[in-house]
């Protein structure tokens, strides 16, 4: 027994150790790279509601679809990632214990903050949709105030024109009055030259 006897297995455990450092760094990065994805897309979401006012309510029913399909994808990527984590530390639970608390403690925290991100993006949608509609409705009022305040003044403008109507009709008449009694009077005095 030259060396105790203890070399390959404990070279073997110590390879099972590093094996599942690795797959929790995997893990690690992988919920990072999850993170990011999830908050670009909500930054992309929100940056697309602001831009398309006009289609904003189907634009924001795709964006709340995608936002949870997304969700739902990273949620079922990071169980995966889970079962599989839970497999490696299971085989060298004894010497990583401690290291299987944090990673499942980021996995719980991580959850928490999609969490809490998902019900801000719904409150926000709602927001939007709650202002929207106000624009809506101050619009269409406005649309109708306008749309009387021109009746009025077509009405108002037939009606001035009518009057200049009939007072060039009177105007007219008066005129044609006098220029009979003018004929009139000048053919009562008038004699015919010889």
């Amino acid at each position: 027994m030259v060396g105790g006897g203890f070399g390959a297995a404990a070279v073997s455990v110590w390879d099972k150790i590093n094996d599942t450092k690795a797959d929790i760094q995997k893990v690690e990065a992988t919920v990072q790279e999850a993170k990011a994805g999830i908050y670009k897309d909500i930054s992309d979401a929100a940056r697309g509601v602001t831009q398309e006012v006009n289609g904003v309510a189907k634009d924001v029913a795709g964006v709340g679809r995608e936002i949870l399909n997304n969700r739902f994808t990273t949620e079922r990527g990071l169980c995966d990632l889970g079962y599989k984590t839970n497999s490696d530390i299971r085989d060298s639970r004894d010497q990583m214990g401690a290291g299987f608390n944090r990673v499942m403690d980021r996995l719980c925290h991580m959850e928490h903050q999609q969490s809490d991100c998902c019900c801000e993006t719904k409150g926000l949608i709602k927001e939007v949709k709650s202002d929207l509609a106000l624009q809506l409705e101050r619009c269409c009022c406005d649309l109708k105030n306008g749309q009387q305040e021109i009746k009025c003044l077509i009405e108002n403008t037939a009606k001035d024109q009518e009057i200049a109507r009939l007072n060039r009709v009177v105007d007219a008449q008066r005129d044609q009055n006098i220029i009979n009694q003018v004929v009139a009077a000048l053919k009562g005095t008038t004699t015919p030259a010889r």
